[in-house]
């Protein structure tokens, strides 16, 4: 029975980091495999058997918050990249891929700002390169979403860095790339909220970012499976932090929707 399940989790697990990584999905364990023999298999089962493939949070939307978690991060080139191709793999367009990074580096410095954008356009160049006269310079204008130009005042410099890093691949990336839709709000407070949790930030702001998640219509259950997703990328250490100005917000909202004060998402 254990072998059974055992196997049950490995099998869900590949499924799971073929629908992410793609092509990518071999390299990352043969690159595991190097290390030690038992280092994919400990990826495949625990990783994305039993947590990423998870029902709670829609795989699109967990692309989403992981790339924003690690965009956060900063110097983590390897998972960056294979994320961002996860992000395109789950459905995403490149326009939502760019502004899900934007969300991340936006208070990192101008290296680490500079590496993420150019990261995920050299994932954008591999699935959309440019023919010859037939580029997306002409999309730069109003590629940068307007949640980043509205960061401006308090991320300039890195808004300038992660402008001139976009700028200098349009060339190479195909016509008509960016033409699809960007990230919907909802998707966008998600981001925050994975990039509020990365970078520590105080729990009155982690309260705030959770109510305006709640706001966005996303149910205390999606919000609990997100921190619990993010302990594959920043740890348990860091997760415990969170538990209880988590649970404070989400027992703060359900006590104003049940005086009425605010509309209760359905869990």
């Amino acid at each position: 029975m254990e072998t059974t399940a055992w196997s049950d989790r490995y099998h869900v697990g590949t499924l799971t980091l073929a629908a992410v990584g793609g092509s990518y999905a071999a390299p990352l364990l043969q690159r595991l495999r190097r290390l030690s023999p038992e280092l994919p298999q400990v990826l495949v089962e625990t990783a994305y058997g039993d947590l990423i493939s998870r029902p709670a949070l829609s795989l699109p939307q967990r692309e989403v918050a992981t790339v924003a978690t690690l965009a956060a991060c900063g110097d983590v080139p390897i998972a960056l990249k294979f994320h961002c191709a996860g992000m395109l793999n789950t459905g995403w367009q490149p326009r939502a891929l760019i502004e899900t990074v934007l969300s991340g580096i936006a208070n990192q410095s101008e290296r680490a700002a500079t590496s993420a954008i150019d990261i995920a356009c050299e994932v954008l160049i591999e699935r959309y390169p440019a023919s010859k006269g037939h580029s997306s310079r002409s999309a730069a204008d109003g590629l940068l979403p307007e949640m980043f130009v509205g960061a401006a005042s308090d991320s300039g410099h890195t808004f300038a860095c992660a402008q001139a890093a976009l700028a200098s691949h349009l060339d190479k990336i195909a016509a008509g790339a960016f033409d699809g839709p960007g990230l919907p709000e909802k998707s966008r407070q998600l981001a925050a909220l994975a990039v509020v949790i990365t970078a520590r930030r105080d729990p009155s702001v982690l309260r705030d970012q959770i109510r305006q998640c709640m706001e966005a219509a996303w149910t205390r259950d999606e919000l609990a499976e997100l921190i619990m997703h993010m302990t594959a990328y920043i740890g348990w250490p860091v997760i415990l932090n969170v538990v209880a100005p988590a649970a404070e917000s989400f027992e703060r909202f359900a006590s104003e929707a049940a005086d009425g004060r605010v509309a209760d998402p359905v869990a």
